[in-house]
């Protein structure tokens, strides 16, 4: 989840970069999006198949999937990155469209 948290937040900002402030586009940016991209489906194309043979294995085995403390706290940090991120953009955004005026 924080791969594809940064991974929209790098999209975002470049969108938001053009469309509120004109910024234009060189070949580092489009290069460096690209990457973050093609990095996250890779990551993805990965972790979901293993995530849902993980689930089929535990929905065949019978045991009702009991989520542990360490799973919990993995869950609470996973929701904190995504806030700070949200943060961080509105953040950016308002900055730079208060810096524009």
């Amino acid at each position: 989840v924080k791969c594809l948290a940064a991974a929209i937040q790098a999209a975002g900002l470049l969108v938001f970069d053009v469309v509120l402030f004109g910024y234009s586009f060189d070949l580092q940016s489009v290069c460096g999006a690209a990457i973050v991209l093609v990095a996250t489906y890779m990551y993805f194309s990965q972790a979901v198949p293993l995530l849902q043979q993980k689930l089929r294995e535990e929905a065949l085995s019978g045991i009702p999937h009991k989520v542990s403390e360490r799973e919990q706290m993995h869950r609470f940090a996973v929701g904190a990155v995504l806030a700070t991120v949200s943060v961080a953009l509105m953040g950016h955004i308002l900055f730079n469209f208060l810096a524009y005026f």
